[in-house]
């Protein structure tokens, strides 16, 4: 389902990274090292509805299905960040399924760094946050879109 490459990586994906957190390079550098750089197999669940995720996943290539009661709602992809709802809440759970169309690519932050992350790193924490708030409205405007028929 995962394969971990480790914390260093190409420097696109660091780029995109730091242009959707509004990060410098070195900042984002750094907070990639917080997390891990995965590969995502064609078929792998990311998050399960009604399940707490186990990490916060920011997507650098791939397509993601977003499913609520088996039914597909949403496509992720590229720069969009995947179980971010659980960030809201310490005991939030997934609101949907979320499930790889093919071959991906992501940095994934377990959700048991990230208070390690607010202690160490504040302006980091704050641009995650920002830009997850930034993206949950992008998905809120697409939803929006397709409910109107648009």
């Amino acid at each position: 389902m995962w394969r971990i490459f480790g914390t260093r990586r190409g420097g696109g994906e660091t780029d995109l990274l730091a242009d959707r957190l509004r990060l410098s390079a070195a900042e984002a550098r750094r907070l990639a090292a917080e997390g891990d750089w995965v590969d995502i197999a064609e078929g792998a669940v990311l998050t399960e509805e009604g399940v707490r995720p186990e990490a916060l996943i920011f997507l650098v290539s791939g397509e993601i299905d977003v499913l609520r009661l088996g039914a597909p709602v949403a496509r992720c992809g590229r720069g969009n960040f995947i179980g971010e709802m659980a960030m809201l809440e310490e005991d939030a759970v997934a609101s949907a399924t979320s499930v790889a169309r093919g071959p991906a690519r992501a940095w994934r932050l377990p959700y048991d760094r990230l208070a390690t992350l607010e202690r160490r790193d504040m302006r980091a924490f704050g641009a995650l946050q920002a830009a997850i708030a930034r993206d949950m409205r992008l998905k809120i405007v697409a939803q929006n879109v397709r409910n109107a028929g648009l």
